[in-house]
Order: structure tokens, then C-alpha cells, then sequence
């Protein structure tokens, strides 16, 4: 594990931490230690033994919420008394005490515990893969307690909810780093000389023993550079944001701390500990749900359904004003064009007509930016709700054959209307229906929703808000 961690391979890592890391490994006390380890194993067995074979749960449980620590460098494999020695966690180990967690009959939901700064490219995004395919399965909430970064952050953002714990937390380092090391000089001290033999224009590059060309340098950097474009795809598909939205400053692996994590958008509001627990239990309960969506900062916020119909109300009503004072207008005239034989009288008329020309054309050109400023967010619930209704629809039809009432579908869908929250309750538990259906084998697979998650996301985090054009009327007005 040593020549791994000091050999020339790529890290998703804070810099400033690698470099500790691997001076700490490569030091001579760590060197003493597995000295006495190996001269004395019954000594150190403890530090040898593998926790996999204890009865015990590999995570603690606590009020139906598996809590999993992901802690310290984090690299594919690490046992033994090297990987203890330096605080080093398994990614597989992680991903297989998930996949127990979310057989665990006794747990409700999933509290990803992490204080880690990152750790080996290698593993990171089979593990975050293994967490983002529990979404759906049971409510899954990451906690960063101090630091989540790099690697850290590519598997913590794989949950369905993100939480900082305090305005110092470091969250982001969204990119990719190698250290080269090269012993060349050092042999020679030392009298040694090693020589170099390879297949290939590319097998010899990068190797310890010589120093690095243009070309060396350039292909290690092409190797960087791709990995970085598949973390930043895995971020992406994580937050449900295309990489070119993503806050800039986060794709160029910059470290966010506390609120400026909120602001940039990845990840999505401060809590302490246990009001993250209380979070998770609340969504367990049915009491809450995972649909806070992440705004960076001057972006577009999704409007509440309740603020929705009350600016459909306002609208009405600034129509109805619109269309009385027209008719003012048109009565105001018509008492000029009657009282054209009375000069004084029609002066008088003529000057109370343009004062009222002059208060109504103040008032349309209000009433019109108000109808522009509302417009948007009225398409925006309408869509939204016509999406859910949609789905629900899709759902009752998929569950023809079964014992499900699609008729009771039809005539709740209509008897909750427009109210937003209750369709989509409607639509998770036809969604819940469906997957215990299968399970018991009264539903045909090809019923089943395998996109409802992704659905879920796209209307729960406002990806289908509507046109472009929309978004920037509704983004201008905000800034202003």
C-alpha cells in the first residue's frame, strides 16, 4: 500500500493534504511501526483484524437511520494495520456496509457522516455510483462535518440531499491532482543506475527513474484533464445541473467554505447535526421532503405553488381594473362628444379626461410589468402541475391488470386539482403501489417507472420551468 500511495497516480485530493499524506506514509516512524507490527502480530493483532467477520452492524443505527462514517483519506482498498495506522478507509468497504443498509430491514433511511478531504481516483466513482443508485430505494442525506472535498465531494453530492454543518465546512475541490516523483538523482548519490526498457511510445512515460519530457508532462496532463471532465460528468449528473451551469469557480476545483458552498450550488443549506437528523427522519415520517432545490446565488428560485395561485389571483384582478377603466375612457368620451355645445364645460371634461389618460397610462404601464413579471411563474406552476398530472397518468394506465383502481387514479387526480403537494404525494405512493406490486409479482416488469427517479428530480428541482427566455425575465427582475 505504501509503493501505492507513492507512486505516480492520479488523486482526488486536496493538494495541500496529499502532500501531508504521502510524506506521512513515506516517514520513518511509519517505517518503525510496521517494523514492530510484523516482529510482533500477536501484539498488533487488533490492528490486523478485519471488522467483516464480527455479528455486529458495519454502522450504527439510530432511530431507523443508518449512520455511515466516511472518514480520512479514502482510497479502493485499505485493511490491516497500514490503512489503521493512517486512518485510511476502504471505498469498497463503504460501498458494500450501503448496499447492507439499504437490505437492512431495520433501517428507514440513510445518513452519510463524511469528514474526509478526498482520496484515490481509483474507486470514487464506483462508489458514488453504488449511492446514487440507492436514490429512490430509501431517503439518503449526506452531512459534511468539516470537510468533504474532491473525492469526498463526488461521493457525498451522489445523495439525494446535501448538508453543510457550519460556516467553516469546506465543501468542492471538483478536480484532479499527480505528484511525479522521480529517484534519479537520488540512485546516482547512491551509485545505483537504472535503465528503462519499453513497448510502445507511451508505456516508459512517467516512470521514477527519468526525468519527465514535454511529451511526458503532456500526457500526464491529458490523463488529469480526462478525469476531471468525468468527475465534473459525475457532479453534474449528481446535482441535476449541466456542467456549463455549474458555478465556475467549483469547475476549476476552487474550496468553498460554509455559505459560499450554498451560494456556488453545490450543496444545499447549513444544519447542525441533529437538526440534519431531524431533516432526514422528517422525509422518513412523510413530514418533509428532499426538494429544496440549489440556486446559485443571483440564479432562478422556484416559486411556491401557494405564491403561484396568489399571483394568478393578482392578475385577475389587475385584468378586471384594466378592462373597468377602459370603459371609463370610452364614457369619458362620450360625455365630451354630448357636451361639445357647452365649450367651458367641455374644457373641463377634456382637462379631467387627459388627467385621467395621464393616471391610467401610468397604471397600464404598471399593470403590463406586473403581468410580464407574473407570466413566467404562472407557466412555471402550470407546467410543473401538468407534469405530475401527467405522470400520475402514465402510472394509472402502467397498473392496468393489477389490483390497483385506476378509475380511483382518475377521479383523485380530479378531485386535487391544481394543488401541487398533493399530487405529487399522489404520485409517489403510485409509484410505491407499483414497485410493491412487482415485488410480489402482481405487476408485468414493463410496468414499472424504471425513469421515476429522474422524474422525480426534473420536477422537484425545477428543470422543466420552462424557456430560457423565461428564466432570464424571472433572473433579471430578481438581481434588480
Amino acid at each position: 500500500m505504501i509503493h501505492q500511495i507513492l507512486s505516480n497516480d492520479i488523486w482526488l485530493m486536496e493538494a495541500t493534504y496529499l502532500k501531508h499524506f504521502m510524506e506521512t506514509a513515506a516517514s520513518k516512524d511509519v517505517a518503525e511501526s510496521l517494523s514492530a507490527a510484523a516482529s510482533n502480530e500477536q501484539l498488533f493483532s487488533a490492528f490486523f483484524d478485519d471488522d467483516s467477520d464480527k455479528d455486529d452492524k458495519p454502522y450504527k443505527v439510530q432511530n431507523e437511520m443508518a449512520i455511515i462514517n466516511i472518514e480520512g483519506p479514502l482510497m479502493k482498498k485499505a485493511r490491516g494495520f497500514f490503512a489503521r495506522l493512517l486512518g485510511i478507509q476502504s471505498m469498497e468497504k463503504i460501498g458494500e456496509n450501503f448496499n447492507l443498509a439499504l437490505e437492512d430491514k431495520d433501517v428507514k433511511g440513510i445518513f452519510l457522516n463524511i469528514n474526509s478531504p478526498g482520496g484515490s481516483a481509483d474507486g470514487t466513482q464506483t462508489l458514488a455510483d453504488i449511492i446514487y443508485a440507492g436514490r429512490g430505494q430509501k431517503p439518503i442525506l449526506t452531512f459534511a462535518d468539516s470537510k468533504m472535498t474532491s473525492a469526498a465531494y463526488w461521493i457525498g453530492s451522489s445523495a439525494d440531499y446535501i448538508v453543510l454543518t457550519d460556516e467553516i465546512t469546506s465543501s468542492g475541490s471538483i478536480g484532479a491532482v499527480a505528484v511525479h516523483r522521480e529517484i534519479s538523482k537520488a540512485a546516482e548519490e547512491a551509485g545505483i543506475k537504472f535503465t528503462v526498457f519499453g513497448s510502445g511510445d507511451f508505456k516508459k512515460r512517467g516512470n521514477e527513474f527519468e526525468a519527465l519530457s514535454a511529451k511526458d508532462i503532456k500526457y500526464i496532463q491529458s490523463q488529469i484533464e480526462f478525469l476531471h471532465a468525468k468527475f465534473l460528468d459525475g457532479v453534474s449528473r449528481n446535482l441535476g445541473t449541466p456542467i456549463a451551469k455549474l458555478n465556475k469557480d467549483a469547475r476549476e476545483s476552487k474550496i468553498f467554505l460554509g455559505q459560499q458552498g450554498i451560494d456556488a450550488g453545490i450543496a444545499h443549506e447549513i444544519l447542525t447535526k441533529d437538526q440534519a437528523f431531524e431533516k432526514l427522519r422528517s422525509v422518513i415520517d412523510g413530514k418533509d421532503t428532499f426538494t429544496k432545490t440549489i440556486i446559485r446565488k443571483g440564479g432562478v428560485k422556484n416559486m411556491p405553488e401557494q405564491k403561484i395561485a396568489k399571483l394568478e389571483l393578482k392578475i385577475e384582478g389587475l385584468e378586471a381594473d384594466l378592462k373597468a377603466k377602459d370603459l371609463e375612457i370610452a364614457n369619458l368620451k362620450s360625455q365630451i362628444e354630448t357636451q361639445a355645445g357647452n365649450m367651458d364645460e367641455s374644457e373641463t371634461a377634456l382637462t379631467e379626461l387627459q388627467s385621467t389618460n395621464t393616471e391610467l397610462s401610468e397604471k397600464i404601464v404598471t399593470l403590463e410589468a406586473s403581468l410580464a413579471e407574473a407570466k413566467p411563474f404562472v407557466e412555471i406552476g402550470k407546467k410543473a402541475i401538468e407534469g405530475i398530472k401527467a405522470e400520475i397518468k402514465a402510472l394509472s394506465v402502467k397498473a392496468k391488470g393489477s389490483d390497483y383502481n385506476e378509475a380511483l387514479v382518475e377521479k383523485q387526480t380530479v378531485a386535487f386539482g391544481n394543488d401541487y403537494e398533493s399530487l405529487v404525494m399522489l404520485r409517489d405512493d403510485l409509484n410505491s403501489t407499483m414497485t410493491k406490486l412487482f415485488k410480489k409479482g402482481d405487476l408485468n416488469p414493463d410496468a414499472v417507472d424504471t425513469n421515476a427517479d429522474s422524474k422525480q428530480k426534473e420536477y422537484d428541482i425545477g428543470r422543466s420551468i420552462g424557456s430560457g427566455q423565461g428564466l432570464k425575465v424571472i433572473q433579471g427582475q430578481k438581481n434588480n
